[in-house]
């Protein structure tokens, strides 16, 4: 099995899901999330994120900047 990122469906005018190929979901979306949940030989059950459907967008704008230090993920 490999592991990427989810697919993103972005609803369009006639309340169809189109794959949407990139960009960014700002906050206050409104967005529908499909998950898998399965049996781990090891670790009981596990989860992951199949797909992301965007309802209604709000498109990230961001207001400034980040500062150098703060680019790098925090783990």
């Amino acid at each position: 099995v490999t592991n990427g990122p989810p697919l993103v469906y972005l609803k369009d005018k006639d309340g169809e899901y189109r794959l949407w190929p990139q960009g960014l979901i700002g906050n206050g979306s409104t967005i529908t999330v499909a998950i898998d949940v399965y049996k781990s030989k090891k670790y009981g059950k596990g989860h992951r994120l199949e797909r992301v459907f965007v309802d209604d967008l709000v498109v990230f704008t961001p207001t400034e900047a980040p500062a150098p230090d703060q680019t790098a993920l925090p783990f």
